[in-house]
């Protein structure tokens, strides 16, 4: 698009944005209005995405971290022909996908978001998956979002891992801490996960460092370990005691009955790219 189009097309999203908020009678347009030209420039020009096909690998991802500015992400959806004018109308209504904030619910929405600082670390993790791919990521956000954060945090006793983490991983604040010991307060993240970390345990302090894990989060648990249905050491480069198979989110079960509800388990296989991990993702109850 030549400027004046995009000028065009920048209007016809502010006009959007206020009739969404007017129709709902609450919502944030100004929040949509404030972005409409640069929105423009971008979906026009740069955005590469399939409508009619949203799970495509190649396609571009949008993450919205300036969730409140959903009016904009609508008439955007309007004007590439997704949603119709009335479907744009419906915006905050019982039983709309149109949410105050954008959700998954949309098909051609990757994450929900709103909560300041949200959009940074997803956006850096989908933009770290998307080397392996074609696509770009893009992400709108908030001026405010500085002072509303969202950290991520890694905790290892490898001083070379958190070395490197600094180095490929940016938006990812690496602590020198044991897993047994986590300087993190009680609940104090949303999610708390483990990769590989609990097969290394022993029994003596297994307990611990899954206390430690149920203790700092606020609302899931996720651990991705090597299965087995007994305990099973496995001698592990020319040690013993330092690798254990086990089933992981049955020990879950059974120490934390009351703090911790199953929701989902997997399998990451070789051909995936895995080592045969096998996982567990738990909430707070």
């Amino acid at each position: 698009m030549d400027a004046q189009q995009l000028r065009e097309l920048g209007q016809q999203f502010r006009v959007d944005s206020v009739r969404c908020a007017a129709a709902a009678k609450s919502g944030h347009p100004s929040s949509g209005m404030s972005a409409a030209d640069l929105m423009a420039v971008l979906v026009a020009n740069h955005y590469r995405f399939d409508f009619d096909n949203p799970k495509r690998a190649e396609n571009d991802r949008l993450v919205f971290s300036k969730g409140h500015a959903s009016t904009l992400l609508y008439a955007i959806f309007r004007a590439a022909g997704a949603i119709t004018d009335d479907e744009m109308l419906q915006y905050r209504q019982f039983g709309s996908i149109l949410e105050g904030h954008p959700t998954p619910r949309i098909p051609w929405v990757d994450v929900a978001t709103g909560s300041l600082g949200q959009g940074l670390p997803i956006g850096v993790g989908v933009a770290l998956a998307g080397k392996r791919l074609d696509h770009k990521t893009f992400r709108l956000e908030k001026g405010a979002e500085k002072t509303e954060v969202q950290f991520n945090y890694s905790e290892d006793v490898n001083a070379k891992a958190l070395r490197l983490l600094d180095q490929r991983v940016p938006g990812v604040r690496g602590m020198y801490a044991p897993a047994r010991d986590l300087p993190v307060g009680d609940r104090s993240t949303e999610l708390v996960f483990t990769m590989g970390v609990l097969v290394h345990q022993p029994e003596e302090t297994l307990d611990k460092v899954m206390s430690e894990m149920v203790r700092a989060s606020s609302r899931y648990v996720f651990c991705g370990e090597y299965f087995d249905t007994e305990t099973v050491e496995v001698h592990y480069r020319g040690h013993d005691g330092a690798l254990f198979r086990r089933d992981y989110g049955a020990l879950f079960e059974e120490y934390f009955p009351t703090e911790l509800v199953p929701i989902r388990q997997g399998y990451l296989s070789p051909e995936d790219g895995w080592d045969r991990v096998t996982w567990w993702l738990f909430q707070r109850g």
